[in-house]
């Protein structure tokens, strides 16, 4: 039997037998099965070898949208190399969470100590400096693995205890993420709401309206624009403070109560400090995001105190004014 085969080098068809086409198979699987030399194989084995593809990427109308308008659009993937900055400065990781504790919230925490605890004004502020710098070290240390791994830190964090753990801390993570951003939000359309008193001021919803809208026109950019925002946002809440610090001397309302012992005090000061200590290691659970893309090589030493200093710093400062402040009106 035959059958006819194309010839591309002389434009013409041949006929070829069956039996000479299954011995050109035969000697194609004999030549397929034999064993390369070693010589062969150690000069094969180093060549490095590229898979490249043709194949068009089309990217969906948000992220062409995102980029055009520079906005971060990685997600919980790591960050190379390649993609991390070699001029990021720690200077970003302090102003950052310098930023995000000078604010309401932190102020109103110190006044717990002599209000809430009966706590005297020095035994405030030493349960404030003790437990804000036990607070601040988790965070400062799980900075370093940011700039150091490129993970985030609910990622990073299934390395540590595992995957389905890390599912149930992300849960109660959430959990705290949508608390804490209630408390920021109401607190923050209450003071909108207290302006112009006696004339048309804006009603609660559209206070609130008014920081959600900020809030994500802010954190749609992601990492730059965020630390970007961090670096000056602290200037108007460090003014109004100062003036309240202010306010506090003019009026010369201050005493620094008497120092008591015991087991009440005991039991206030544990109180106090534990709720001092979970505001600062609350920021535990992002410690990691705001470090990703710095350089691998940076001095970790620098990475750490300038975390803890942009934490220490700000609630050290709002703490002691509202002690001082409920302290004054007791």
């Amino acid at each position: 039997m035959s059958y006819e085969q194309y010839n591309s080098d002389n434009n013409v068809y041949e006929m070829t037998s069956s039996s000479h086409h299954r011995d050109m198979e035969r000697n194609d699987l004999s030549y397929d099965k034999k064993t390369p030399s070693p010589d062969t194989y150690s000069i094969s084995s180093q060549n490095d070898y590229v898979v490249e593809s043709s194949e068009e990427t089309k990217l969906s109308f948000f992220n062409r949208l995102a980029v055009s308008l520079k906005a971060e659009t990685k997600g919980i993937e790591p960050v190379t190399e390649d993609e991390k900055e070699e001029g990021e400065s720690v200077v970003n990781a302090a102003s950052m969470w310098f930023s995000a504790n000078m604010v309401i919230a932190a102020y109103a925490l110190g006044g717990l100590g002599p209000l809430i605890y009966q706590l005297n004004f020095g035994t405030s502020v030493l349960v404030i400096i003790f437990f804000n710098i036990l607070g601040a070290m988790p965070v400062a240390f799980f900075s370093i693995f940011g700039s150091q791994l490129g993970l985030r830190q609910m990622i990073l964090s299934r390395y540590l205890i595992g995957n389905l753990t890390a599912r149930i801390f992300a849960l109660i993570n959430v959990i705290a993420c949508v608390g804490w951003g209630i408390v920021n939000t109401v607190v923050s359309a209450q003071l909108l709401n207290m302006v112009n008193q006696d004339g048309p001021n804006m009603p609660l919803w559209a206070g609130c309206l008014v920081i959600v809208g900020c809030t994500i026109a802010v954190t749609f950019f992601g990492y730059k624009i965020i630390h970007t925002y961090e670096k000056y946002s602290w200037i108007p809440n460090f003014a109004v403070f100062l003036v309240i610090i202010a306010r506090l001397k003019i009026s010369g309302n201050f005493s620094t109560g008497e120092w008591t012992s015991g087991p009440t005090t005991a039991g206030g000061v544990l109180s106090f400090g534990s709720a001092v200590f979970g505001f600062a290691t609350g920021w535990t659970t992002y410690a990691s995001d705001y470090t990703v893309y710095m350089p691998k090589n940076i001095n970790k030493f620098k990475v750490f105190f300038s975390v803890c200093g942009g934490l220490l710093i700000p609630l050290f400062f709002l703490y002691d004014p509202w002690c001082c402040i409920c302290h004054g009106c007791c």
